[in-house]
């Protein structure tokens, strides 16, 4: 179940990321342009995408079980 999890994580982390933002510097440096409120807007975005990632796997996982 660990080994599934991890290849579940690795993989959403994979098309979400993808290679072109592999090192995230570019979303970093477009929201740090706007000041502080930009930091806000990166730590709100990482919080969002937690949510909605957890989200699409519990209803994947229980549409397949």
């Amino acid at each position: 179940m660990k080994n599934e999890s991890l290849r579940i994580a690795l993989a959403y982390v994979g098309v979400i990321v993808g290679a072109g933002l592999s090192s995230g510097q570019d979303i970093l440096q477009y929201f740090l342009s706007f000041g502080r409120i930009g930091l806000i807007g990166v730590v709100v975005l990482g919080i969002l995408n937690m949510i909605f990632g957890k989200n699409y796997i519990d209803i994947r996982l229980l549409l397949s079980s």
